[in-house]
């Protein structure tokens, strides 16, 4: 079970991670922040959300959301790697694990099944979802000689350059959030997915009703509404 989060908190209080050009002690062990939500602790509420939404909406996920989603995955590895200096054998794969799973046996109507839904809604997102995340995975992976450049709004694309073989996994995480994985770019893009989120719903209906305009009701009705519920006294009406 999944806790709500404030996630424009849960970002402000991630440590930040140093992208200079000095290697980062492999004796240095960054405690979570007991106060702060891991990223990886974020991501399974991040893809529930976004499902319901889908479901709300009746819509399908976009090369866009995609883009976030594997960049949230992304940053979320690089987090556990860099920062908090926790990286394991298959790490990489329980970060990046999600995907449609024909065989998925999570009970309808749960999280689990509505994110898995979400992921396989028809062929071609399956395909492209699975390009993507590839590509993230490659890109995070133990030092190669794979990069990414941002070369639209939407995708990133692979070039080849030559990179030293004695580069450490760290080094190689810290360089790519200075750079194609930015860490700004990135708390930009989920502060755009909320507020894009918050946008498409009405405003409760406490403060429809302070404001003295309520979804689907006339101005006349509005004023009525407040008289009935109390929220306003007859003698205040029209003030």
């Amino acid at each position: 079970h999944y806790h709500p989060l404030d996630a424009n908190v849960a970002l402000s209080r991630r440590p930040s991670i140093n992208t200079g050009n000095s290697k980062i002690p492999e004796s240095a062990n960054h405690q979570e922040d007991p106060r702060a939500i891991s990223l990886s602790q974020t991501l399974p509420l991040f893809l529930a959300l976004s499902a319901v939404q889908n479901e709300l909406q009746g819509s399908t996920i976009t090369e866009i959301w995609m883009m976030l989603a594997a960049g949230y995955m992304a940053q979320a590895y690089i987090e556990q790697v860099v920062l908090y200096q926790k990286e394991r054998p298959g790490l990489l794969e329980e970060v990046f694990q999600w995907g449609y799973d024909a065989g998925c046996r999570a009970e309808q109507g749960s999280e689990q099944w509505q994110i898995n839904d979400m992921f396989g809604a028809d062929e071609s997102s399956i395909s492209l979802w699975e390009s993507i995340r590839r590509e993230h995975v490659e890109a995070v992976r133990a030092p190669s000689s794979i990069i990414f450049i941002e070369t639209s709004a939407k995708r990133w694309y692979m070039i080849q350059l030559r990179r030293s073989d004695h580069t450490s996994l760290t080094d190689h995480l810290a360089s790519m959030t200075a750079g194609a994985l930015s860490v700004v770019a990135f708390k930009e893009k989920v502060s755009e997915f909320l507020t894009g989120l918050l946008s498409a719903y009405a405003a409760p209906l406490l403060i429809q009703l302070e404001r003295g305009e309520v979804v689907g009701l006339s101005r006349k009705a509005t004023r009525a509404l407040k008289l009935r519920s109390g929220f306003i006294h007859q003698a205040m009406d029209g003030i």
